[in-house]
């Protein structure tokens, strides 16, 4: 059972990390300090003022002093932090230029692209004075991007460019994103206008992913396959990079992400292994300081291999630290452990503070280190089977309960079924996790290592259908939830009040907690009724059609042109459903709508390449083949809106009338610009998605 801490004395990281993480804070969103100059100069300020304090102000009763000023330095401590790890605009991104790179991680490979982040430190004829983090993107048809690894030295011509800003409403920020991982360009090589020179690997790194690679290539040769190859590695190794879409949704959908995501489980249970390992070691004191030494070389040899995520980094220090305190026999609080792993991080890269891992992480093992002895305590169960099957739910639902802020406000979707899936994953992960060390460990002898390599995979399999049985249970996960980030606050809040009312006994947290609970239901209700009050025609950002659609009072139907990807459709949709609650919604293709499906509000009319939509007369013309910018006619169509996309020309303008044009993402930059001529002539408005975003009008 974790002990609360009985004064604020036992935890002394949480006094440091608290102001540390405000000044990370403050730094990021609001920007108070704008050169080191300034910071510096408080910085300096503070410490004088807490010297002379500390000298004159003896007294005990002006201990408060030394403290705020001591908080306050923190404080700037994170601030100064935050401003070194946000990426700086200090290099030319106007023309091309000739670039020498070094690739940083290693090469993801996607169906698209092989993207790998690098760091620039030389541009034309001058040595920069600061690395330039960039992510470079290759052709996938350009083999020599194939043989690219980790420490590659690279030239590369080409002209840096910032990603974009949302184009769809709620969508992902992939920018802000990028920004979080200390990257804020991007750049296009070319085949033939970049070239690999050199390596100049970090040793200890490059031992670290030639590991990786080396065990995931041993699981090939053993006949671990396909999408179990693909789990085998993210349990094992931490590379994600072979699942795929399915298998991704599948976990996701269950609840069971965070088995594929290595994090203190993994690292518990292979700490687990190792004390197993070091017990047969002899006791004396000597040893006991050679059993710490290769616990915490195997903890840290483990974190690198798998990419030291920030779920693994605070569960490799929580760990260490509590080998370190049981070898020196100290006694250590497990809030102060995870507050001091949480600082350690946010030395290194405050922006860690932004990653959805980092606060996942941190925010289970918080909610289980307090609320797992309450929860547990509640049932005794003396058969081990069951007290087993208990501890699992009970480990559940504490990690759950402050978690699930986050999970409504980052993914929109709660997956019902938790407890049965970790019920059923945890154990068969964790038998797979020993299988495939074991898989390694005999894989050099070959009957051995053909045994251990079916047995891998058939667990596997089995782990990956037992989990695709429970996705395809009705309403195994809700989906589509508003949840904005005042009730992700609010709910916080409801929850630490309730933690109090655990603590203190008193009722008045209970009905505070409450009262916030009441806040978090009235934000959606006022949201269900806005949403079903309004009606509004959105045109969506997409590169390869159009995409539109008519929400009347909460009732969507969403319009697409035939070769639209599904997987395109749902990243440009998506979104938009969560924000407005949208479960079900009627989708038709423009070119063959299903009329009979559709709502009587919408009326439809397709013929000769082009598609009218009628809502509230108010008219939407689109074209869908090429046949609409041949057709010759005397008659002319006004419409209010025209969607020009792929399929529109200059000539479209002879058939139409409109009072407004939209150009999505798909059209043709010449056919644009003729376009736009003819629209400046006759006076009409025009508005482009590709650089403006989507458009809306409501009625």
């Amino acid at each position: 059972m974790v002990k609360l801490p009985s004064s604020i004395h036992e935890v002394p990281f949480i006094r440091i990390a608290l102001p540390f993480i405000i000044g990370i804070l403050f730094q990021y969103k609001l920007h108070i300090f704008t050169n080191f100059w300034l910071l510096g100069g408080v910085s300096i300020m503070l410490i004088l003022v807490l010297a002379i304090s500390i000298w004159f102000l003896k007294s005990w009763k002006f201990r408060w002093v030394s403290g705020l000023l001591i908080y306050f330095l923190i404080f700037s401590l994170g601030c100064f932090a935050t401003l070194n790890s946000i990426p700086k605009s200090n290099i030319s991104s106007a023309s091309q230029n000739n670039y020498l790179a070094r690739i940083v991680d290693e090469p993801s490979f996607g169906e698209k692209s092989v993207r790998a982040k690098a760091e620039i430190y030389y541009q034309n004829d001058t040595i920069l004075n600061r690395t330039i983090k960039v992510l470079i993107y290759f052709s996938t048809s350009d083999s020599s991007s194939y043989h690219l690894r980790y420490g590659d030295i690279i030239a590369i011509a080409g002209k840096l460019t910032t990603f974009s800003k949302p184009l769809n409403p709620y969508q992902f920020n992939y920018k802000a994103y990028m920004l979080q991982q200390g990257i804020a360009y991007c750049i296009y090589a070319n085949t033939n206008y970049w070239e690999k020179i050199g390596n100049n690997a970090n040793p200890v790194f490059r031992l670290a992913y030639d590991i990786r690679n080396k065990a995931i290539e041993t699981f090939r040769t053993v006949g671990v396959a396909n999408q179990e190859l693909a789990v085998v590695s993210a349990l094992l190794l931490g590379n994600k990079s072979l699942l795929n879409d399915e298998t991704r949704q599948v976990y996701s959908t269950v609840g069971a992400m965070h088995i594929l995501a290595v994090s203190g489980l993994h690292v518990g249970l292979i700490y687990g292994l190792v004390l197993i390992i070091l017990s047969l070691l002899p006791n004396q004191k000597l040893w006991k300081f050679t059993r710490l030494l290769i616990a915490l070389l195997a903890l840290w040899g483990y974190a690198f291999i798998t990419g030291l995520s920030p779920s693994v980094q605070r569960a490799t220090i929580m760990f260490s630290l509590f080998a370190i305190g049981k070898a020196l026999k100290l006694k250590t609080n497990s809030y102060n452990t995870l507050a001091a792993s949480a600082f350690l991080i946010l030395v290194i890269n405050p922006l860690s503070l932004f990653h959805i891992g980092f606060q996942l992480s941190h925010a289970a093992v918080l909610s289980i280190f307090f609320f797992y002895p309450p929860i547990y305590s509640l049932v005794d169960f003396k058969h081990k089977i069951f007290k087993y099957v208990w501890t699992l739910v009970s480990l559940s639902l504490a990690a759950q309960i402050l978690t699930l802020p986050l999970t409504l406000y980052y993914f929109g979707q709660f997956p019902i079924l938790f407890l049965v899936t970790n019920i059923v994953a945890i154990p068969l992960a964790t038998i797979t996790l020993y299988i495939a060390l074991g898989t390694l460990l005999f894989s050099f002898i070959e009957p051995a290592g053909i045994f251990f390599g079916k047995l891998l995979n058939l667990l596997t399999w089995f782990l990956n259908q037992s989990l695709q049985t429970l996705e395809g249970i009705p309403y195994s996960c809700i989906k589509s939830i508003y949840f904005n980030h005042w009730q992700a606050i609010m709910l916080t809040i409801a929850i630490a009040l309730f933690a109090l009312l655990l603590v203190l006994k008193n009722r008045r947290y209970l009905i505070a907690s409450v009262v916030f609970l009441w806040g978090v239901l009235m934000l959606s209700v006022i949201n269900n009724i806005s949403i079903s009050r309004s009606s509004e025609i959105v045109i969506l950002s997409s590169t390869q059609g159009s995409i539109f659609c008519i929400n009347e009072g909460g009732t969507p139907v969403m319009f697409y042109t035939p070769e639209i990807a599904n997987k395109a459709f749902e990243f440009a949709t998506e979104g938009y459903q969560r924000n407005k609650c949208i479960s079900k919604m009627k989708v038709s293709k423009i070119d063959c709508f299903a009329k009979d499906d559709l709502p009587e509000f919408v009326s439809t009319n397709n013929r000769f390449g082009l598609a009218t939509i009628v809502y509230r007369d108010f008219l939407i013309s689109v074209p869908y083949n090429d046949s609409a910018s041949h057709l010759v006619t005397d008659k002319i169509l006004d419409v209010d809106i025209l969607i020009a996309n792929k399929y529109t020309n200059p000539s479209i303008l002879n058939l139409l009338k409109p009072q407004m044009v939209i150009f999505d993402g798909s059209i043709k930059p010449w056919h644009k610009k003729g376009i736009t001529s003819i629209l400046y002539e006759k006076g009409i408005s025009h508005y482009d998605i590709k650089h403006q975003g989507y458009y809306s009008t409501n009625f």
